[in-house]
């Protein structure tokens, strides 16, 4: 005849329609460790008095109003943070945009001047060629008679 193996189980959860937080230890003769929720085969945590099990973290919690209270106080903390580093962020903020806006104002400021710079330059550029339209010629040949010989 074949030995029975008992195993050893908590109930932490909702079974029958009733929540359990560490209802145990049950021992069984069938293999437990493949039942998931709201069977644990992990023993609890000697440490805490009151305690469920978190099935996302595969660890038990302490549940204790100290446990509680704790955690309250950790989370008033990390919210005092949060609104302090939500402050320095505003002003933080507040001088970057400020930059932003002196930064935005001289790339304005230097479009216009680039665009006064070109209009000029097409300006320039009109009048040397008007004046290169109204210039008359130079002439290829000299038109002045020579005069042949010496002094007269």
């Amino acid at each position: 005849m074949a030995e029975l193996n008992e195993n050893t189980f908590w109930i932490s959860g909702i079974i029958n329609g009733e929540y359990r937080e560490c209802d145990g230890p049950y021992t069984t003769t069938k293999d437990m460790s493949d039942k998931g929720y709201p069977y644990v085969t992990k023993t609890p945590n000697p440490n805490f008095t009151h305690q469920k099990y978190d099935y996302t973290a595969h660890e038990w919690v302490d549940t204790s109003d100290d446990a509680l209270l704790h955690t309250v106080e950790d989370v008033k903390e990390a919210v005092t943070e949060l609104k302090s580093n939500s402050q320095s962020n505003t002003q933080s903020n507040d001088q970057l945009d400020k930059k932003l806006d002196k930064l935005t104002t001289l790339v304005i400021m230097s479009n216009v001047q680039v665009g006064e710079i070109r209009k000029e330059l097409q300006a320039v550029k009109a009048q040397n060629q008007s004046a290169a339209a109204t210039q008359p010629t130079e002439p290829t040949q000299n038109t002045t008679p020579e005069v042949e010989g010496g002094n007269k």
